[in-house]
């Protein structure tokens, strides 16, 4: 007979196929079926590259607690902040699962995999007051008869943000059309 399309299957008789290995089924994996972005899957790649670099080729099924504490020792070591160190984890955890339900592999259960607490940042907003002064602080003018194009571009967009609460690219990327 023929060999099956995919992924390598992993019995206990024969080699495993290692995380190297699978990559390329995980990614295409996330890009069909999940439907993730390009930076998605960019992120995803890099984030499983550097688990190869630290855990080796190693198949999932071989995957234990020691190995997570190693990678977490490594971002440790490499002053990886907590949601650096939640980014690399996640992936890892969603590549397990993959291996789990798309491929039939038996790896260890992902719940035991803990992320770290990301910190709440605090969010500083403006008074009314520090607005007007803000805004007041945009020159308008280049004379008494004419106006500074690039100031007055300006001042619409600080408008525009302050008016609808929209990040920056979501106020850059409006089109006059759809306004």
């Amino acid at each position: 007979g023929t060999a099956p399309l995919g992924p390598p299957q992993a019995s206990e008789s024969e080699r495993q196929a290692t995380i190297r290995e699978l990559m390329p089924y995980f990614l295409g994996y996330g890009k069909v079926e999940l439907r993730w972005a390009s930076g998605t899957l960019e992120k995803y790649e890099d984030a499983m590259g550097w688990v190869i670099r630290w855990l080796g080729e190693i198949p999932p099924g071989r995957i234990a607690q020691q190995h997570i504490l190693l990678i977490k020792a490594q971002c440790a070591r490499r002053d990886h902040g907590a949601s650096r160190i939640s980014h690399i984890l996640s992936a890892l955890k969603s590549f397990l699962r993959f291996c789990q339900m798309a491929v039939g592999l038996e790896t260890m259960d992902v719940r035991q995999i803990r992320l770290p607490r990301i910190p709440k940042r605090e969010v500083q907003f403006l008074t009314p007051d520090e607005i007007r002064q803000y805004v007041a602080a945009i020159p308008l003018r280049k004379g008494p008869r004419s106006y500074d194009i690039d100031w007055l571009a300006f001042r619409v967009l600080v408008e525009v943000l302050l008016g609808t609460g929209a990040r920056i690219s979501e106020a850059l990327s409006l089109k006059r059309t759809s306004i």
